[in-house]
């Protein structure tokens, strides 16, 4: 789809029939806006130029001239969208047939969801069970693969459908049994147990729009309403002990790819918190996490840095919902 499903409003400067250069193609029909009038008229596109990139241009020809127009080199300010030139014209997918109808876009947008969750996200995630069969790295990158599919049915296709039997409510009930089970697995300390909960939430972390493999989505959470509240309570519960802390900054590697998957998970769960109180204890874990991960002895030292970043800006961003100013006086005190 060329938007996600939380639709964007149309630029001032732009209408609906604008083109972006870099998606135009060789043989498309197209308006062509003509003269200073630009009076539009039928044209094709014939070649793309790309000696000037990233500045893009086109030759054209206009189209039903019996033949005498001549071929014209433009940019593409002055090329439109024909819209009766993309009726009739299918892309498949699988069983799947798209067209260009934009009323019919809210039916695609729940086929693609509903094909994508019943081909990539259930015969891989319906089976809850993440067991030691998950050492298996093709088993591991399935399943993480499948979550990121359902990051893309909610973020670009969008939950349309309801009730018992439509995407949203399969979706949901796959993230549910997901986080049951972490918090099943994250209840015990020991670290064997903790150990079977990374795939867990890695993989809760990339379905609520982490995004490894595809564009990364703040709003999945809010979108699927689900709640993390036992999973976060689990976790704060492990890192309030500083004690348990501090003999996990003394363990070798064996753990760091625990440490690493709370980091995922709380970037994606970061806006789900509300309360002031829980803000503090998650800011006080991320620092916790920070001190375990980022040590010179670390082998994966940038690619944790990374995921520090990312955690400290989710949070920062959630931070405007459950931060109190009320006692606060001065606007200078406020920023």
């Amino acid at each position: 789809f060329p938007y996600p499903w939380h639709e964007q409003e149309t630029s001032e400067s732009g209408g609906d029939d604008d083109i972006v250069a870099a998606d135009v193609k060789e043989g498309d029909s197209l308006w062509y806006e003509k003269g200073e009038e630009r009076k539009r008229v039928k044209a094709r596109v014939v070649k793309i130029h790309r000696d000037d990139f990233p500045n893009l241009y086109f030759t054209i020809k206009e189209e039903g001239s019996d033949g005498n127009a001549s071929e014209r080199q433009t940019v593409a300010s002055r090329l439109k969208r024909n819209p009766q030139s993309e009726k009739g014209i299918v892309r498949k997918m699988g069983s799947l047939a798209l067209t260009g109808d934009k009323k019919d876009e809210s039916a695609q947008r729940d086929r693609v969801g509903r094909y994508l969750v019943d081909k990539l996200v259930k015969p891989f995630l319906s089976n809850l069970e993440f067991d030691d069969g998950d050492d298996d790295a093709n088993v591991r990158i399935k399943k993480e693969i499948s979550a990121e599919c359902m990051s893309i049915v909610i973020s670009q296709c969008g939950l349309i459908s309801v009730g018992i039997g439509s995407v949203k409510y399969d979706i949901f009930q796959v993230v549910s049994s997901m986080e049951r089970d972490l918090c099943a697995s994250l209840s015990n300390p020991e670290s064997s147990s903790l150990e079977k909960s990374i795939p867990l939430l890695r993989c809760l972390s990339l379905a609520m729009g982490s995004g490894f493999y595809t564009i990364p989505s703040q709003d999945n959470i809010s979108v699927v309403k689900m709640d993390p509240n036992c999973s976060m309570k689990s976790l704060l519960e492990f890192y309030d002990d500083s004690s348990r802390a501090e003999a996990q900054k003394a363990k070798e590697s064996k753990m760091e790819s625990f440490h690493s998957s709370v980091l995922l998970w709380v970037t994606a769960a970061a806006s789900a918190i509300k309360d002031g109180e829980t803000f503090r204890r998650v800011s006080a874990m991320l620092h916790s996490l920070s001190d375990i991960l980022l040590v010179k002895t670390s082998r994966n030292l940038a690619v944790e840095s990374l995921h520090v970043m990312n955690a400290m800006l989710s949070f920062q961003a959630a931070s405007d919902g459950c931060m109190d100013y009320s006692s606060v006086d001065s606007k200078d005190e406020k920023s």
